[in-house]
């Protein structure tokens, strides 16, 4: 921290030095201080594809999902291709129920980084809520790839497979579940319900 206040003294307009001021603030939760680095940076360089995805995490945490989604937007018109911008972009679309972008912005995300395991977990929510069962079942299996550890990912690909009605293999994410997560409530329940149905 006292490195960057330091080159920021020399260089008031280094942007990035602002940027990773903010991320240190942030972690220290001086989040209008955090907020005020961010801003520095992006009136010194308003194309900052970090300072706006950082300035708009803060916002998001805020509950003010159309401000960050504002700067995920500009951030994206400066890197298309970011994962992360799109993923979080998605997540504020998701907060103000705007489903459909939401989709398509998990969609990208996927895209741009197809190792991305919450990316694939979130879009998966999202077309399960539009009925696209074996659509969100495919990023479900693969988000339980990517990440073995993920238990609502594993729960919620075994309530996708009961739904069609696969419930041996509903049965296996659910135990896996409560492996990971052994007070899973809903894992408990769902498991239950799949046992008496196959």
């Amino acid at each position: 921290m006292r490195e960057y206040q330091t080159a920021l003294l020399r260089k008031p307009e280094f942007s990035e030095a602002h940027v990773n001021l903010g991320q240190i603030l942030a972690q220290q939760g001086r989040v209008e201080d955090a907020k005020a680095e961010y801003a520095k940076a992006l009136r010194f360089n308003s194309n900052s594809v970090a300072a706006h995805i950082n300035m708009g995490k803060l916002l998001a945490a805020e509950k003010q999902p159309a401000a960050a989604t504002e700067h995920y937007e500009a951030a994206l018109r400066f890197k298309p291709d970011n994962a992360v911008a799109h993923y979080n972009l998605a997540n504020a679309l998701t907060s103000q129920g705007k489903t459909d972008e939401a989709i398509r912005h998990f969609t990208e995300a996927v895209r741009y980084q197809p190792d991305f395991a919450e990316a694939r977990y979130n879009l998966g929510l999202e077309l399960a809520k539009h009925g696209e069962t074996a659509r969100a079942t495919e990023q479900f299996t693969e988000a339980v790839r990517l990440k073995p550890g993920f238990a609502e990912a594993h729960l919620n690909l075994g309530v996708a497979l009961a739904r069609q009605r696969r419930f041996e293999q509903a049965i296996e994410q659910f135990q896996q579940t409560l492996r990971l997560d052994p007070g899973n409530a809903a894992a408990k329940r769902f498991l239950d319900q799949a046992m008496g149905m196959r």
